[in-house]
């Protein structure tokens, strides 16, 4: 396998002590996985096209609820939303990833967050130990806790923030498909990632399809305003689990729509 990269995670982990003490134990919510320091909350909808925009999947949550007669709402779960399991599999959609942004929403999110932390060049961010393309040599490398999760981490600015999320996905590939994935633009971003003021905290958990921003009311305002990010302002104990969406309620979630 190649291993062309040079980033490495940090050997101090202290910078994510406050985060540790910070966070509760993880119940689902939203506050599980940004803590409940901060005034307002967004999740950004991972895009159904993994942000590789074709004619044969919906691009966003909202367009996939209006072909399926469902409702789009801050708790909805794509695949109660989409009736996925209700499609023949021959028209199922793959999907949005898993606990990655996409490398359409992911440089829009950054812009945004640029203009509301005073401390753009100084920036932390936490990768999952388990993610699999790391190289081999980062198992040596320290790492910190949080409730059922073991991460590395990274420092650097926040504009570099789509190279390092370019490494992430790259840095265990050969060389061919190395290129190849670069040139496509396939990325995946930080597990977390937050400035050295802390005004603001994003968290894409590994298994949700969907990403977690806290931070202040204007920079939510400004994330569910921007027609090129689809975000909705949710309430930090809201749930994130697969049977949180009681409005489309189908299965898996276990919720029927008359309950």
């Amino acid at each position: 396998m190649g291993d062309e990269t040079t980033t490495e995670p940090l050997d101090d982990v202290a910078e994510a002590d406050w985060l540790v003490s910070a966070l509760p134990d993880f119940h689902g919510r939203v506050i599980d996985l940004v803590t409940d320091t901060f005034p307002a909350y967004a999740r950004i909808f991972h895009r159904p096209d993994q942000g590789l925009p074709s004619g044969d999947r919906p691009s966003s949550w909202a367009e996939m609820a209006k072909d399926r007669g469902t409702v789009f709402h801050p708790a909805a779960q794509f695949t109660d939303l989409g009736r996925e399991a209700y499609q023949p599999e021959t028209e199922r959609i793959p999907g949005p990833r898993l606990g990655t942004l996409d490398r359409i929403t992911l440089p829009l999110l950054i812009e945004r967050l640029n203009a509301h932390t005073a401390t753009p060049e100084a920036c932390w961010s936490a990768l999952w130990v388990g993610y699999g393309k790391s190289p081999d040599r980062w198992r040596a490398k320290p790492s910190f806790r949080l409730p059922g999760r073991e991460y590395w981490l990274l420092s650097g600015a926040l504009k570099d923030l789509i190279a390092l999320s370019s490494e992430f996905e790259t840095a265990g590939l050969t060389d061919d498909w190395r290129r190849m994935t670069r040139k496509m633009g396939i990325i995946h971003s930080p597990t977390i990632w937050w400035p050295q003021d802390r005004s603001w905290l994003v968290h894409s958990e590994i298994d949700y399809d969907s990403t977690i921003v806290g931070g202040t009311p204007a920079l939510v305002h400004e994330l569910v305003a921007d027609p090129a990010i689809e975000a909705l302002q949710v309430d930090g104990d809201m749930s994130l689990y697969a049977n949180g969406d009681r409005i489309n309620g189908s299965y898996p979630s276990g919720w029927l729509q008359n309950d």
